[in-house]
Parts: structure tokens; C-alpha cells; sequence
């Protein structure tokens, strides 16, 4: 399998554990919306962009690094569709 195989692979799993924060956060805002607390979907919309945030860093940190370096593509911020791994060069689309 090759280092553009694994980081697709690593980048399907990234999107997997995101998505049900996010649908977390937009359930929690619809809710609070139909409940007539629109003060309150805002604030839920907040608390679960700030929860997402530190999940998909979390897990970023945790799965979204290159195959062969195995550091997180990172230039000035994490690069989400990189297509070589900015520390060593490797091909990873």
C-alpha cells in the first residue's frame, strides 16, 4: 500500500469521527430553535463549533499524520488536503 493510500485511508477515518459532532451541534441548535430559545440555539452553536474545533485537533493530532514521517502536515496550521507531506517531500495524493 503506498504513503497516498494510507493518508486517504487516515483522512476517510479523520471525517468519520468528526461527523457525529457535528451533527451533535446542528441537532442541539435545531432543537433549541424549535424550542423558541433562539439566545440559546446560539450559544449551542458556539459550544459545539468550539467542541468540534478540539476534537478535529484532537484527533488530527491523533490520525492525520504522513505514512512515512509520520508528522501531522503542518504549514503555519494544519494543511487538510495536502498533496506532498510539507516535512519530507513524500507524495500523499
Amino acid at each position: 500500500m503506498t504513503s497516498a493510500e494510507i493518508f486517504r485511508r487516515r483522512r476517510r477515518i479523520v471525517g468519520w469521527l468528526a461527523l457525529p459532532w457535528l451533527a451533535l451541534g446542528l441537532a442541539g441548535a435545531l432543537f433549541a430553535t424549535l424550542a423558541g430559545e433562539v439566545h440559546a440555539a446560539k450559544e449551542v452553536i458556539v459550544a459545539a463549533a468550539f467542541a468540534l474545533m478540539t476534537v478535529g485537533a484532537l484527533i488530527a493530532v491523533a490520525l492525520y499524520r504522513c505514512p512515512a514521517c509520520n508528522k501531522v502536515p503542518n504549514e503555519e496550521g494544519i494543511v487538510f488536503n495536502p498533496t506532498t507531506c510539507p516535512e519530507c517531500g513524500v507524495r500523499l495524493k
